[in-house]
């Protein structure tokens, strides 16, 4: 997404409920991951009850504003992230 899209428009956050602090830190570091991470455990209220996440991966498009304007839940083999995003973010970013 931060390719296609550049980063001075859209920002992507990664929010983790890894239950061990230093397993997420180093897949962090080993995947080249360079972009806000933020690890979610013990915070209340956590991020993922604010955006009533239950199933992973979950993507969560905000505008602006702050509002909801789309959300993908899990993984699909037949489309890419950005592909499923496509139609809301070149709305948001146009």
């Amino acid at each position: 997404l931060r390719k296609k899209y550049g980063t001075d428009r859209l920002v992507v956050l990664s929010i983790s409920a890894d239950e061990k602090k230093d397993a997420w830190s180093e897949y962090i570091a080993s995947h080249d991951m360079s972009w806000p991470q933020s690890w979610d455990k013990g915070n209340k209220p956590s991020v993922l009850e604010a955006f009533d996440v239950h199933s992973f991966p979950t993507y969560v498009l905000l505008d602006g504003e702050g509002i909801v304007r789309e959300r993908v839940n899990g993984l699909n083999e037949q489309q890419t992230l950005t592909s499923r995003l496509h139609d809301q973010l070149n709305k948001l970013l146009k």
